[in-house]
């Protein structure tokens, strides 16, 4: 099964995850505090009806939030950078 908590303290974010109503079975949240940026998706039964491995499904759902995030942490550290 998906470790989210693992996930979350690896990452250094806040996931809430939340049952959806039908057809909707999940809805994630990841929270960067220190940028103060939410990312959300919903993940459909359906979706999760054609996975194999419904765990890495959403695992792999969950980094694509998290690529926004790293983004936003490289964007700030390189305004950081540039005006030093």
């Amino acid at each position: 099964m998906f470790d989210i908590m693992n996930y979350a303290e690896k990452n250094h974010v806040e996931i809430d995850v939340r049952p959806g109503t039908n057809p909707v079975v999940w809805e994630f949240f990841i929270r960067d505090r220190q940028l103060d940026i939410v990312q959300f998706t919903q993940i459909h039964s359906r979706e999760l009806d054609r996975q194999s491995n419904p765990d890495w499904y959403i695992e792999q759902r969950c980094e694509s939030m998290m690529e926004a995030v790293r983004e936003a942490r490289a964007a700030r550290n390189l305004s950081r950078a540039s005006g030093m």
